[in-house]
C-alpha cells in the first residue's frame, strides 16, 4: 500500500519536543514508521514545510502540494504525520483539512503515539477539537514569549531584526561556553559602518540639493557607491525606493522604534499591518546618530515642498501607483523582462512626432542608470505587442497546432489508462490462481496430509495474495472512470479556439490573462540585439498549453502529464 508523509518545522521552536525541531528527524521516524506497517513511501510523496508557522495554510508550499493531490483520487492510502499539529495550529483549518483528507479516502496516522487520527465520530470530532484549541493555545503563548524578549532586547537596545543600512551588526558574546568550548553568542548590536554612513548623509545632501529620488539613485550607481542588499537574484544596485527608505529612517537620527507593525492577523498568519503609534516603543541611542538634525530637516523640507507643489498640481489628488489587485492596462508589463538583468520591463512615455508614444524600455536602466543594467533601448509598445501576440497565435494557440497536440495527448492518455487495466487483468488473474491454490491446500489439510508442509504453503500463498492484492489497490487508484474521448478532443479543441480568438481580439485585459497562464508564472525575456539591420528586441520562451485546460478536462488528463511546452 502507499503512504504519504507530511512533515513541517514551525517558526516558533520554544518548547517544542525534539522531534518538531526537526524536519529530518521527522522524516526518519515516519519512514520507519511506514516500514513497520508494510507500506511504501514514494520520494514524491514527502511533503515537507521547513521553518513555516502552523497558523499559515495558503503560504506553506508543500501543504500546498499535499492538497493538490486530493483535486484527483490520491495515490497514496495512508498519510503519516507526527501529529496533528504538524497539519495546523489553528484549529478551525486543521479541522477542515482533517475533513478534506477524509473525504479524499485518506487515513491519517500519528506516530508520535502510534494511532489513526479518525474524525467519524462525536468523540473523535470532540477530541479533535479540544487538541485543535489546545495547539492554537500554544501558538498563542509562543507568540507572546517571543514578544516579550524582543521586548527587552529593544529596551536594552540589541538588534532585534535584520541589518540595516549604514550599521554593522556585531555579534557579542556571553561568558557562557557551549560543546565545543567556544563562547556563546550572548546578543546582537549595531556599530555605525564608517563608508555606508557617508553615503547615507551623501544622500540626505543631495536631496536637500533638490535632486529627485530617481536622480539620486541613478547618481549613486554612476559612482559606484556601495547600495543595500537587493532581493534574492537581483542586480545590487540604488533604486529610487532604496532612496526612500533612507530618507525616512529615524534610526539615522539616533532614534530606535520599535513595535511599529504586526507580523501576523489574529488568525496567526502573515500579514504585516501597522500597529497604532501608542504602541511604538522609542528609545534613544545617540551613539547610532549618522544624520544631524539640520540635515535631516533640510531634506524633509524639500521633500514636503515638492509635495505641495505636486499636490497644487493635481488639486489635491494623489495619482500614484494603483492597487495591486487592479490589472494592469498595459499587455506586457509583469509579463516581460530584460534579457540582460532581468529587471521588469516597464512603459516610458517619449515625445515624438505628432505627440506623445508609448515605449517599452528596461527599468533597471531609466531608474537605476548604466551602471546597473546598459540596456537603453527602447520599444514602441504597440509593435511590441502585436509581434508577441501574433507569435503565440501561430506558434502555440493556432488550431492546426492545438489539434496536433491534443491529438498526441490523449492518445497518450489512452495508452496509460489502457497499461493500468491489462495489469489489473492480470493480478485478478493471478490473485484468482492463488484462491484456487488455497482451496487446494485446504482440501489437502482436511484430508490428513502432511500438515506441517500444507500450513506452511498455505500461509506462504496468503503472504502472496496479500502482496497482489497491495498492488491492485495501488493500480485502482491510478484508474480513471471512463470517458468519451471522441467528445473530449471537441471540447478541448473548442476550449483553445476560444483562447485563440481571444489573442485575435487583442484586447489587453484577456489576452493578459491568457498570457499569464501559458507562461506559468515565468516572463518573457526581451533581449537587446544589434546587428546590421540595427537595434531590435529578440524574445524567446516556452508555453505550457496544459495551463490552458479547463477543469473537468484536467480531472481526466492531467494525471498522464499533459503539459506540452512549445516556443512561443
Amino acid at each position: 500500500m502507499n503512504a504519504a508523509i507530511y512533515v513541517r518545522k514551525s517558526t516558533a521552536q520554544t518548547g517544542m519536543s525534539e522531534d518538531a525541531r526537526s524536519v529530518e528527524r521527522q522524516k526518519a521516524r515516519a519512514i520507519e514508521y511506514a516500514g513497520r506497517h508494510g507500506w511504501t513511501v514514494q520520494p514524491h510523496h514527502i511533503f515537507e514545510d521547513d521553518g513555516i508557522s502552523g497558523a499559515e495554510f495558503e503560504r506553506r508550499p508543500g501543504f500546498q502540494r499535499l492538497k493538490e493531490t486530493l483535486r484527483h483520487r490520491p495515490p497514496f492510502r495512508y498519510l503519516i504525520v507526527m501529529d496533528e499539529s504538524r497539519l495546523g495550529r489553528e484549529s478551525i483549518e486543521t479541522a477542515h483539512v482533517l475533513k478534506q483528507l477524509s473525504l479524499a479516502g485518506v487515513r491519517i496516522f500519528a506516530y508520535l503515539d502510534d494511532r489513526e487520527v479518525l474524525v467519524d465520530g462525536l468523540m473523535d470530532k470532540m477530541r479533535l477539537a479540544f487538541t485543535g484549541l489546545m495547539d492554537e493555545g500554544e501558538r498563542y503563548r509562543a507568540q507572546q514569549r517571543t514578544f516579550d524578549a524582543m521586548k527587552r532586547k529593544a529596551l536594552l537596545g540589541h538588534v532585534t531584526g535584520g541589518r540595516v543600512y549604514g550599521y554593522d551588526n556585531v555579534e557579542i558574546a556571553s561568558s557562557t561556553l557551549d560543546a565545543y568550548g567556544r563562547p556563546k553568542r550572548d546578543h546582537v548590536e549595531r556599530r555605525i559602518n564608517d563608508e555606508q554612513a557617508a553615503v547615507v548623509r551623501r544622500v540626505f545632501r543631495l536631496c536637500a540639493d533638490g535632486k529627485g529620488m530617481v536622480s539620486i539613485a541613478r547618481q549613486l550607481n554612476d559612482e559606484g557607491l556601495p547600495a543595500p542588499r537587493n532581493s534574492q537574484g537581483r542586480t545590487v544596485s540604488w533604486s529610487p525606493s532604496s532612496v526612500r527608505s533612507l530618507l525616512f529612517r529615524r534610526l539615522y537620527l539616533g532614534e530606535v522604534i520599535w513595535n511599529k507593525t504586526k507580523k501576523r492577523n489574529p488568525w496567526g498568519m502573515q500579514q504585516q499591518r501597522k500597529r497604532p503609534e501608542t504602541d511604538w516603543l522609542k528609545i534613544s541611542m545617540p551613539q547610532l546618530q549618522i544624520i544631524s538634525e539640520a540635515d535631516w530637516k533640510a531634506a524633509h523640507d524639500r521633500l514636503a515642498g515638492t509635495r505641495a507643489v505636486y499636490l497644487r498640481g493635481t488639486k489635491g489628488e494623489l495619482w500614484g501607483r494603483p492597487a495591486s489587485n487592479l490589472e494592469s492596462k498595459y499587455l506586457l508589463t509583469g509579463l516581460a523582462k530584460c534579457g540582460q538583468c532581468g529587471g521588469s520591463l516597464y512603459v516610458r512615455s517619449s515625445s515624438r512626432k505628432g505627440g506623445r508614444a508609448l515605449f517599452y524600455g528596461c527599468m533597471t536602466y531609466h531608474l537605476r542608470g548604466k551602471s546597473a543594467c546598459t540596456n537603453n533601448l527602447l520599444t514602441p509598445m504597440d509593435q511590441a505587442n502585436e509581434q508577441v501576440l501574433a507569435a503565440l497565435e501561430r506558434n502555440v494557440l493556432h488550431p492546426e497546432v492545438t489539434k496536433t497536440v491534443v491529438r498526441k495527448a490523449l492518445q497518450k492518455f489512452r495508452t496509460a489508462e489502457q497499461g493500468w487495466k491489462d495489469r489489473r487483468d492480470a493480478l485478478l488473474k493471478r490473485i484468482s490462481a492463488v484462491d484456487a491454490e488455497n482451496k487446494r491446500l485446504v482440501s489437502a489439510i482436511s484430508a490428513g496430509g502432511d500438515i506441517p508442509a500444507l500450513v506452511e504453503a498455505l500461509k506462504a500463498a496468503n503472504e502472496r495474495k496479500d502482496g497482489l492484492v497491495r498492488e491492485l489497490a495501488e493500480v485502482n487508484s491510478y484508474q480513471h472512470s471512463e470517458a468519451d474521448y471522441d467528445e473530449l478532443e471537441k471540447e478541448l479543441q473548442a476550449h483553445f479556439e476560444a483562447s485563440w480568438k481571444t489573442i485575435l481580439t487583442r484586447q489587453v485585459g484577456p489576452s493578459r490573462q491568457i498570457l499569464r497562464k501559458l507562461f506559468d508564472g515565468a516572463r518573457l525575456p526581451f533581449t537587446p540585439t544589434i546587428d546590421a539591420e540595427g537595434s531590435r528586441y529578440d524574445f524567446h520562451g516556452t508555453a505550457s498549453i496544459g495551463r490552458l485546460l479547463p477543469d473537468r478536462a484536467k480531472k481526466v488528463v492531467s494525471p498522464t502529464g499533459f503539459e506540452p511546452v512549445l516556443p512561443a
